[in-house]
């Protein structure tokens, strides 16, 4: 029976060291590769159900080995790391996740090729009787060859619409991530970079672009801080797209005799489909130009010249496309004869005559009455008169005034002597 015994006690001491194995886990990946002289960050989280650490931010880094404990990092005994590959070239990589024991190697060396690591959460409490840390492990590939990165494309590849163009490059140094860049012009690029679930990170920048050709080429290039390069390029074969005739005039009505322009305008997004424009009309002056905005368009205008036959005809415009393929549009024309000129030309003359004739009545009117209020005016006072001998010239001196006055008696005259004498006046003088 101390046999049996024995192996009782065996089993239950396996079985506790089960169930305080399973009450802990560490989640990092089994095999991780890194860019030598870049930096190698190994993501690494830890949780629990039992037997919580003291100190859950105290994680040491140990080199798994047949024998010991050979030390990788430890913050509070960094003079422990035996190895040069380790020393000073380690150091905890905290991220926003609470229960981390992520690790950062930096530069990583060839001396670190085919190295397998294990972290130890609380050391000083968490013994391996409660978890076997060492059971979880990294090995670390050093290769001196970047990744390409790669390049996605999404939307309807057409001419004349956009796509959205993502660039993207996986790398493991967080901190020192590769640079993109496109061919192309785009926005800011977006430096954060994603862990994924195989413990590398993902740094992606994104662009749109307008297609403009038919074929087009894209073309992503990353670098990294070691100045190793790389790219990847995809050709876009867009669609070409011809859209709809179209015509147009300057007036919805033709005068008749008279010329006006018609305008024929064809729409495409491939320079390769320019097409040939001809009017149902053929026998009248036209003229064709092919021009690039966001679109291809070549237009031609037709100097019609409408007739007294066209009202209720077909103004039709054909184009015919490089790739064979056909269209035509056409407008209704309606003709309107021109206004007689004779009547043009005597309605502002009779204005004209009516206008003249109102004019001179009413200067004859004017001066008619002008005449009138003369006429009825009484004659100017003797006083008032200019005299004969008042417009002769005076002496001085010696000179007899002649001037003559009159009183208030109208029988006497005052001269300029100072002498007055009776006037009298009969019928015989």
């Amino acid at each position: 029976m101390p046999g049996f015994n024995f192996l009782i006690l065996q089993f239950c001491l396996l079985g506790y060291v089960f169930v305080c194995s399973s009450a802990w886990r560490v989640m990092m990946p089994s095999h991780l590769k890194g860019l030598v002289g870049s930096c190698l960050v190994i993501p690494c989280r830890f949780d629990y159900n039992k037997y919580p650490p003291q100190r859950p931010d105290r994680v040491v880094w140990y080199q798994y080995v047949s024998r010991g404990y050979p030390l990788v990092y430890d913050d509070w005994y960094p003079t422990y790391v035996t190895y040069d590959i380790f020393r000073g070239k380690t150091q905890a990589y905290r991220s926003g996740y609470g229960k981390t024991c992520s690790l950062k190697i930096e530069p990583l060396t060839w001396s670190h090729h085919r190295q397998k690591l294990y972290p130890w959460v609380d050391p000083e409490n968490i013994g391996k009787s409660t978890h076997g840390f060492y059971d979880t492990t990294v090995m670390i590939e050093v290769v001196d060859t970047a990744d390409p990165p790669n390049l996605q494309i999404y939307g309807a590849k057409k001419v004349g619409h956009s796509v959205d163009v993502h660039c993207s490059v996986y790398h493991t140094c967080p901190t020192k991530p590769p640079t993109l860049s496109l061919n192309i012009p785009h926005g800011n690029q977006d430096r954060t970079p994603v862990e994924l679930t195989d413990g590398t990170f993902k740094t992606t920048l994104k662009a749109t672009l307008l297609i403009e050709n038919d074929s087009q080429r894209v073309v992503c290039s990353v670098q990294y801080p070691t100045g190793h390069t790389k790219s990847t390029s995809s050709n876009i074969n867009a669609e070409c797209s011809i859209l709809p005739l179209t015509i147009s005039s300057t007036s919805n009505e033709f005068l008749e005799g008279y010329p006006s322009k018609v305008t024929c305008t064809a729409t495409y997004t491939c320079s390769k489909h320019r097409p040939t424009l001809t009017w149902s009309y053929g026998n009248m002056p036209t003229s064709t130009a092919t021009t690039k905005e966001a679109q291809w368009k070549t237009i031609s205008t037709l100097t019609f010249t409408s007739s007294a036959n066209d009202p209720g005809r077909s103004l039709t415009c054909y184009a015919v496309f490089s790739n064979g393929e056909r269209q035509e549009t056409s407008i209704t024309l309606q003709v309107k004869k021109p206004l007689s000129i004779a009547p043009v030309i005597a309605v502002p003359l009779v204005v004209l005559i009516l206008i003249i004739l109102a004019v001179v009545l009413g200067v004859f009117i004017c001066r008619r009455r002008r005449h009138t209020e003369d006429s009825m005016k009484p004659p100017p006072r003797p006083e008032k008169r200019n005299s004969f001998w008042n417009k002769l010239p005076r002496r001085q001196g010696n000179a007899v005034n002649l001037s003559v006055g009159y009183s208030n008696n109208p029988n006497t005259i005052i001269s300029g002597s100072n002498f007055s004498e009776p006037l009298n006046l009969s019928p015989e003088d």
